[in-house]
C-alpha cells in the first residue's frame, strides 16, 4: 500500500471506506468506455472490497474500498483478487464490440466511425454514425457475420508500436481520442484492428455467442447497438425460447415451428369475427335508427334529429350510417357523456349544407362551451369537450340556433 486516501484527504490507516493506491496492482481502472474490476484486498487480519478503480491523476490505478473487517494501513502488503467471472464477462463484451464495428462497416458502410461505447458485465453499448435506423435485415447479417468470426476461433494479438505505425497499418482509432506516441493494436484474425488499452479475449471462440438486444436512435446521425455474449446471450435466447414454447402451447401448436401456422388460422378467424360483428352492430344500428326516425322534427324544410345518446363515438357513427339511408337529407346532432368527456357527433345533408349548416361548425361551437375543441367536414364531423357538465347546455345551444 504506496497510499491512502479518505474524503480526499491522504491518511496512514483506514477502518472503513475510502481510496488507495497500490505499488503494482492487476485491477483495471474504467478507461476507454469498459466498466472497473471489482474484487476483494486481503491483508494481515482484514480483508475489504474494491468497490471501483478509477484513474488518478498520476495515472495510478485509485481503488474505492469497503472494509469488511480489520484494519488498513500505508505500507501493508495485501493479495488483490479480482472477480475473475465478471472479469471475463466484460472481456467478451469488449471483444464483441470490436467484432460489431468491423461487422457494421462491411454491412452498413464505411462511413461508419465509433461515437462511443458502454462496456460491463451484462452487455455492451455501441454508438456509431449513420443517418437511418439499420434495418432488420442488416442486423441478422450483422449477427451472423459477428458469430461466423466467434466460431472461426480466430487468434487474437497484442501488439505495440508508434502511433503512426499502428494508423499506417489501418488500425481504426477514435478521432476523439488522445492517445500516446506508442499505442497497443488489438487484432483479431484478418476481421478486426484496432487501437485499445481494454481487456480482450486471446481468442474469438471465447465470446461463445453474440446477440444484438436493440437499435436505436440517441440522437441526430447517432445510432446505439445493445449487444450481449457468451452466457447471458445463451439465457436471452433460453427466455426467447421459453416465449415461444409458451406462444405454442396457447395456440395448441405441436412445436414451436408450427406457431405461425397456427397464429396466420387465429388472424383469419379474428378477421371473420370482427367482420361478423361490425355486421351485427350495424344491423342493431339500422334497428335503432328506424326507431329514432319518428323523433325527427321539421324546421323550415329540413328534418332534424337532436338528442343525447351516452354511447361511444363508434356506436354513435354507426348510427348516423343507419339514418343517412333512412333520412340521407337530414340534419342530426347527437351528444353522449363518453368516458367523463363531451362528444358531439354530427350530420348534414347536401340540401342541409346548401341551406347554410354545416356538420363541422355544429360541433365545434358546442365543443367550444365544453372547453374542447374540433370540427370537420360540412357533412359529416366530430369534436369533444372537457366539461360534460356543459353538455345540456351545449345541446340547447345547438337547438336554439338551428329551431
Amino acid at each position: 500500500v504506496v497510499a491512502l486516501f479518505k474524503n480526499g484527504v491522504a491518511v496512514d490507516s483506514l477502518d472503513d471506506e475510502g481510496q488507495v493506491i497500490l505499488e503494482t496492482t492487476p485491477y483495471y481502472a474504467e478507461s476507454g468506455g469498459q466498466v472497473a474490476d471489482t474484487g476483494v484486498l486481503l491483508f494481515d487480519q482484514g480483508e475489504a472490497h474494491v468497490l471501483d478503480v478509477q484513474k488518478a491523476p498520476r495515472k495510478q490505478n485509485l481503488h474505492t474500498i469497503k472494509l469488511n473487517f480489520g484494519e488498513l494501513k500505508l505500507n501493508d502488503k495485501v493479495v488483490a483478487k479480482i472477480d475473475t467471472a465478471r472479469r471475463q464477462q466484460i472481456t467478451t463484451n469488449h471483444s464483441s464490440a470490436h467484432l460489431l464495428q468491423s461487422a457494421l462497416k462491411k454491412i452498413v458502410g464505411s462511413h461508419i466511425q465509433q461515437a462511443g461505447s458502454y462496456v460491463s458485465e451484462d452487455y455492451m453499448r455501441f454508438d456509431f454514425t449513420h443517418f437511418e435506423k439499420v434495418s432488420d435485415a442488416q442486423i441478422k447479417e450483422i449477427e451472423q457475420l459477428v458469430n461466423q468470426n466467434i466460431f472461426a476461433k480466430q487468434a487474437v494479438t497484442f501488439e505495440y508500436m508508434p502511433i503512426e505505425d499502428a494508423k499506417a497499418s489501418g488500425a481504426m482509432a477514435l478521432f476523439s481520442e488522445k492517445y500516446d506516441s506508442v499505442v497497443r493494436v488489438v487484432t483479431m484474425g484478418d476481421f478486426s484492428k484496432e487501437l485499445c488499452g481494454g481487456c480482450h479475449v486471446r481468442n474469438t471462440q471465447e465470446m461463445g455467442l453474440f446477440k444484438i438486444v436493440s437499435e436505436e436512435s440517441i440522437g441526430s446521425g447517432i445510432r446505439r447497438i445493445t449487444a450481449k455474449t457468451g452466457l447471458s446471450a445463451y439465457h436471452d435466447f433460453l427466455a426467447y425460447q421459453n416465449q415461444l414454447e409458451t406462444i405454442a402451447q396457447f395456440y395448441k401448436a405441436n412445436s414451436i415451428h408450427k406457431i405461425e401456422d397456427r397464429v396466420n388460422l387465429s388472424l383469419e378467424e379474428l378477421s371473420e369475427t370482427k367482420q361478423q360483428l361490425g355486421q351485427a352492430k350495424q344491423k342493431l344500428a339500422n334497428m335503432e335508427a328506424k326507431l329514432l326516425k319518428t323523433e325527427f322534427v321539421e324546421h323550415n324544410v329540413i328534418q332534424v334529429l337532436i338528442k343525447r345518446i351516452d354511447q361511444n363515438a363508434d356506436h354513435l357513427r354507426l348510427l348516423i350510417e343507419g339514418l343517412k339511408k333512412e333520412m340521407p337529407e337530414s340534419l342530426i346532432f347527437f351528444a353522449s357523456s363518453d368516458q367523463s368527456k363531451a362528444l358531439f357527433v354530427a350530420y348534414c345533408g347536401q340540401s342541409v349544407i346548401k341551406s347554410g349548416y354545416k356538420a363541422g361548425d355544429l360541433v365545434k361551437e358546442a365543443a367550444v362551451l365544453t372547453q374542447g375543441n374540433g370540427g370537420g367536414r360540412p357533412d359529416f364531423a366530430q369534436a369533444g369537450g372537457k366539461d360534460v357538465s356543459k353538455l345540456n347546455d351545449a345541446i340547447e345551444l345547438i337547438r336554439k340556433k338551428l329551431m
